[in-house]
């Protein structure tokens, strides 16, 4: 095997790892029926961005959680807003007090692989044959 075709596998291999990770530090649902799953174990006090069927967007703290809807708590807001729960397209759920609440993995792992990955790439490249 030669030296680029070593390297671009081990990019290859690094930047498969790095959207990977993104995906799953994010988590989102992607259907109606796995955001409701996803709301209904939820507790409340519980981080939440939901898209809804008409494509708008609601996002903030679960107040109160009922059988057929959700009531969320926006940033700054003093009166939460009523989400029926067929009416969510897709949920992204964070919970206070997973890591994630105190640190944002997601937007991290690509600078710290490519962190991580830089000196091997470049001892290969200049020392490689």
């Amino acid at each position: 095997m030669t030296f680029s075709i070593r390297v671009r596998r081990l990019f290859l291999f690094f930047l498969t790892f790095t959207l990977f990770a993104s995906t799953v530090a994010y988590g989102a649902a992607s259907d109606s029926a796995k955001a409701r799953e996803k709301l209904e174990q939820c507790v409340i006090g519980s981080r939440v961005k939901l898209k809804l069927a008409d494509h708008s967007k609601v996002k903030g703290k679960i107040s109160a959680i009922r059988e057929d809807a959700v009531d969320v708590l926006p940033r700054g807001a003093k009166a939460p807003v009523t989400v029926p729960l067929d009416q969510v397209a897709s949920a992204s759920v964070r919970s206070e007090d997973s890591l994630g609440s105190r640190f944002k993995m997601g937007p991290c792992v690509g600078p710290i692989t490519l962190a991580i990955a830089s000196p091997f790439i470049l001892v290969a490249a200049l020392f490689g044959h």
